[in-house]
């Protein structure tokens, strides 16, 4: 009783856990009623001195009520192995990691090592491997064979070779822990589901394999919200693999983003244009979409119905930040584009107009109505315009780079 006293006394006073918490951990882990006060007391000191706040050290012993008891020495030889040659973690990064996985505080180091060698050999860089093992820090004591285990799966799947399987594991390193049954029946319903064929499926998982951690039921939910649009199956897949978010984004948001493009006077067949181009419009903030809109009814010169045309078939342009699109605008309204005329080449870069339009206006060409004649064809069709060679536009296109030339 003269020992329990004290040890309760830490997590009370030293910890600052309310009563009913300390009864929850002495049950969780009965055994540090018999542990010393002095070793407690230093192990709430050394996550103090890591950067771990009170709630934090709180939250630590949470998790693994079994630090309260370990060496603080033993734990601070980890910290400097994460700190130096095992991950070159900095303080704050060591701190994150600890709050989120404490029992890399008592992993062996040999353990660590073996992990960070099998993961190299997969093809994720040195460089990779800290920022991925503080966002998944499960990767330091899951065993070997079954992350193997998936690594195999996907190579079934199509996903094999180094660079595809780093991709993957580096978008989303938690397919290592799904399980098998999971992963098969997943990548199964999603294949089945959008008609995917066997290359398609392989692109989806290597561009973004967390679909595959999601419940089957809530992406039925947003593939069935894109086809009561009016999407094909075909176009519904296309978004899939283009941009996989669609399947996991909140479809309340995406209800509401339909609304405002409605309330704009666009019609059901211009949305469909505009989500089938750029289905990321709908899930943008909407105030940023309002915001963009406004600028180019005031800025860009453009009437109303200009405006709804042109969203209709660049839909993109709302996503832009308005700094961008005023540069661009600038830049054509120099050449002597403005208004509706511009808004087409407004999808190309700065440094392509610039280059472009300074070289023809070099050569003394005439303009063409269209700015996206010279903006949209490739270098072999516009060296020919110049006429030059391929080769010396692309000359030509380097030095103007180093340059940082502007219009004249």
């Amino acid at each position: 009783a003269e020992r329990v006293a004290p040890m309760v006394d830490v997590l009370l006073r030293d910890l600052g856990y309310a009563p009913e918490e300390a009864a929850r951990m002495v049950r969780r882990w009965p055994l540090f009623l018999a542990g010393r006060c002095d070793t407690a007391r230093d192990n709430v000191l050394f996550l103090g001195s890591l950067g771990l706040a009170e709630g934090h050290i709180k939250q630590v012993f949470r998790k693994q009520p079994a630090l309260i008891g370990k060496r603080a020495a033993a734990m601070r030889e980890r910290v400097r192995w994460l700190q130096g040659a095992g991950l070159g973690l900095g303080p704050d990064k060591v701190a994150t990691l600890i709050r989120r996985q404490p029992q890399v505080l008592y992993l062996a180091v040999e353990s660590m090592e073996r992990r960070l060698h099998w993961l190299r050999g997969l093809g994720l860089t040195r460089e990779q491997l800290p920022a991925l093992v503080v966002r998944q820090p499960q990767l330091m004591f899951v065993s070997i064979e079954s992350m193997e285990k998936r690594v195999a799966w996907l190579a079934g799947v199509g996903v094999d070779g180094d660079t595809d399987v780093a991709r993957a594991i580096a978008s989303h390193p938690g397919v290592l822990f799904l399980s098998m049954e999971n992963l098969s029946e997943t990548a199964s319903w999603l294949q089945d589901t959008l008609g995917l064929s066997d290359r398609q499926l392989q692109t989806l998982v290597v561009r973004q394999p967390q679909l595959l951690s999601r419940r089957v039921e809530a992406m039925r939910h947003r593939i069935d919200f894109l086809r009561a649009m009016g999407l094909e199956p075909q176009g519904v897949a296309k978004i899939a693999l283009r941009w996989p978010r669609m399947l996991v984004s909140d479809v309340d948001t995406m209800r509401d983003h339909l609304g405002w493009l409605r309330g704009k006077g666009l019609t059901e067949k211009r949305i469909l244009t505009i989500v089938q181009r750029c289905p990321t419009i709908l899930l943008v903030d909407i105030t940023k979409l309002e915001g963009m809109m406004e600028y180019m009814l005031q800025h860009a010169g453009l009437t109303r119905l200009e405006l709804l045309h042109t969203v209709s078939i660049y839909p993109g342009l709302l996503l832009v930040r308005e700094q961008t699109l005023r540069e661009k605008l600038g830049i054509l309204r120099g050449f002597g584009y403005v208004g509706v005329q511009a808004m087409p080449a407004a999808n190309y870069s700065a440094n392509r107009m610039l280059f472009r339009f300074n070289m023809a206006r070099n050569k003394g060409l005439a303009f063409p109505k269209n700015p996206c004649t010279w903006l949209a064809c490739s270098d072999v069709t516009f060296s020919r315009y110049l006429g030059l060679s391929a080769g010396e536009l692309q000359a030509l296109n380097q030095s103007w780079g180093r340059r940082s030339l502007r219009p004249l």
